[in-house]
């Protein structure tokens, strides 16, 4: 006969009011979620392997895989050859995949653009995690996509979209927009 081993368990409300001890397991029957005591935490901590995502289409809360944040910027002046910060998102600690865009309008001569997500306001990496273009264009909004970004941390951290354009005349300005995806 086989055997069966039961550990704790009940509904949400009922695991955050208990404090596990070290070690003991608490399953929440509500969400199918399984937590591991530490002696401490109300709770415990959520194993991680119990960490699926949403599988309802619904938006998957803060610290869930899936999590996402959005930021649009207003739009900056630029000065020429001078990175500057368009916008920024600070991250909780996980393994986040960032999206941007951002736009440049030049009103007169524009050469160059250089633009990529950075944790420092103004620099910009290297290739492949940077966009980089030589062409004149003038007097037209240029809207770029900057490369996809993985960012592992351990600790808040803010991640800035950085952009840097060379024009001759004129004046020019800049936004951006990112997207922020935690992927595990």
């Amino acid at each position: 006969m086989a055997t069966s081993i039961q550990i704790k368990r009940g509904v949400t409300a009922k695991v955050a009011a208990y404090t596990p001890l070290s070690g003991e397991l608490v399953l929440d029957t509500t969400t199918n979620k399984l937590y591991a005591g530490d002696g401490s935490t109300a709770g415990g901590k959520q194993v991680v392997a119990s960490k699926v995502g949403v599988t309802d289409a619904s938006t998957a809360p803060a610290t869930e895989v899936g999590e996402t944040m959005s930021v649009t910027g207003s739009a900056v002046t630029l000065t020429t050859q001078t990175t500057a910060s368009l916008c920024s998102l600070t991250l909780t600690p996980g393994d986040w995949e960032i999206e941007s865009i951002f736009y440049v309008n030049p009103t007169a001569g524009a050469t160059a653009i250089t633009a990529g997500n950075n944790s420092a306001t103004t620099a910009i990496d290297a290739v492949p995690f940077r966009f980089q273009m030589s062409t004149a264009f003038s007097a037209i909004v240029q809207c770029i996509t900057a490369p996809r970004r993985r960012y592992n941390i351990s600790a808040n951290q803010t991640i800035y979209l950085n952009v840097n354009v060379t024009f001759s005349s004129g004046s020019c300005t800049g936004n951006g927009y990112m997207f922020a995806r935690r992927i595990r």
